[in-house]
């Protein structure tokens, strides 16, 4: 036997849908959550990082909502989407952890200060064509968020504004408020960069 060409063993649970993981994580199996959390860890922590002033309160409130989604599924309805129950999960938990006057707290938009943040212009300096870096420096949350799950996660206005708690032309007007917004800060800045 050539071990050289040997493939790797495959995971059973890979070609599983996160419906049939779901139900069957609902009856205590540790390792369809598992597959869950491996599937969707990181997604969780983009979606969160959109909303969370820092990277170490996106990490808490990821392990802060797979610990409320392995405890809460007994409530998943397996007629609808998995990823957009647990990003709810995650949106709640980031809500009621401003509410909470967390040490490290959300930005809602009107904490926002009114002027440029001399950190968001040194992220702009230095990661200029990074569009999510803009988006995190220059957008409130909810606009982050909204822009993320619409982009990066592809859901429809109708899923975003189940996770986010609005209606679908709510959803639709934040979006092109965001867009809009972005369009003008990208145009600001490359006519900035044209005079130097």
């Amino acid at each position: 036997m050539d071990l050289g060409t040997e493939q790797p063993a495959r995971d059973p649970r890979g070609d599983a849908t996160d419906r049939d993981l779901a139900t069957v994580a609902q009856r205590g199996d540790r390792e369809a959550f598992d597959t869950l959390v491996e599937r969707y860890a990181d997604r969780l922590f983009r979606f969160l990082r959109m909303r969370a002033l820092s990277e170490s309160v996106a990490e808490d409130l990821v392990q802060d909502t797979l610990v409320q989604c392995w405890r809460s599924l007994a409530r998943f309805d397996p007629t609808r989407s998995f990823s957009s129950w647990l990003f709810k999960l995650g949106a709640n938990l980031a809500t009621s952890s401003y509410r909470r006057g967390r040490r490290d707290p959300i930005l809602v938009a009107e904490d926002r200060p009114a002027g440029p943040d001399p950190a968001a212009v040194v992220l702009l300096d230095d990661a200029r064509n990074n569009l999510w870096d803009v988006v995190h420096a220059h957008l409130p949350p909810e606009a982050r968020a909204s822009l993320w799950l619409f982009y990066g996660e592809s859901k429809s206005a109708a899923e975003i504004g189940e996770i986010l708690g609005k209606s679908e032309g709510a959803v639709r007007v934040l979006l092109l408020r965001a867009r809009t917004r972005l369009a003008g800060i990208l145009q600001r800045d490359a006519l900035s960069l044209e005079t130097r």
